[in-house]
């Protein structure tokens, strides 16, 4: 028998800096398309705010967020796992753009800080910058999350595969203007690291750029099973068990060289 996992991409257009009114659209769009039970629901990259860089104003106290009290409340109600990201006061210095992993009681799971800040939007400014990876576990396997501008760094990446991650939740704001990277490497990521990746992104616009959607979901074989481009929740039953079994098929990992990695220097001096 399959251990098969359901997974929904919550994709909408978030009314810029509006918590409440953003509150209201997801649970709208989860109304029309309710979560089964014990599945994962996944929202965009601060979701609730947008992606902005008033980041002091919009922080929340982890404790007293009305942001995880919201998303423990859909986890609760439909017994779901949901994974949602916000933006958490710190205790020492700036607030960190975070993702949290919430499990069908509503409890946290786990917790992602953002290590890759977009200097474009000069995101290192009002974020601090997050110092590690983390995981959990969904049905006896690994799931870790990542946000959106960590999708251009394979090193990070790796370092989730040597975790052996069945399948990694990419929370985004990623803009149309480079929505042709946004396809490229989310399958890139999936062939290189054998497992699954559930990318979503938002529609719509805030006031500096335009968003094109196309929340996905990829399998180990770099295969889109599930996308849009509309407003609306992308879903689709996965077998969980199949990342583990694609590596014992096709051991690629098994050929890294890496002693010559250290040994030498990526090219030959002149």
């Amino acid at each position: 028998m399959k251990n098969t996992l359901q997974v929904h991409l919550v994709q909408f257009s978030i009314a810029w800096e509006d918590q409440e009114k953003n509150y209201r659209n997801v649970l709208a769009l989860l109304g029309k398309n309710p979560p089964a039970e014990g599945s994962v629901v996944c929202l965009p990259e601060l979701f609730s705010t947008g992606y902005t860089m008033r980041a002091e104003k919009f922080a929340e106290n982890l404790h007293q967020s009305p942001t995880l009290r919201f998303l423990s409340g859909i986890a609760q109600f439909y017994e779901c796992f949901v994974i949602g990201s916000l933006i958490i006061r710190s205790k020492s210095g700036k607030p960190t753009n975070s993702a949290l992993a919430l499990s069908p009681e509503g409890k946290v799971l786990s917790r992602y800080d953002k290590i890759h800040l977009l200097p474009l939007g000069k995101e290192h400014k009002a974020y601090k910058q997050g110092n590690r990876t983390t995981a959990f576990k969904i049905k006896g396997k690994l799931f870790s999350i990542l946000v959106c501008y960590d999708l251009r760094f394979p090193e990070l990446f790796r370092i989730l595969y040597e975790k052996n991650v069945s399948g990694i939740f990419l929370l985004a704001n990623w803009p149309a203007k480079r929505h042709d990277h946004w396809e490229i490497l989310t399958q890139a990521r999936a062939v290189e690291n054998q497992c699954y990746l559930f990318c979503v992104n938002r529609t719509g616009r805030d006031p500096h750029h335009r968003f094109k959607g196309e929340s996905r979901i990829i399998d180990p074989f770099g295969r889109v099973l599930s996308s849009s481009k509309s407003p609306g929740v992308v879903s689709k039953t996965v077998d969980i068990d199949h990342p583990e079994e694609e590596k014992k098929r096709l051991p690629f990992y098994s050929s890294r060289a890496k002693r010559i990695y250290k040994k030498y220097p990526p090219y030959n001096e002149p």
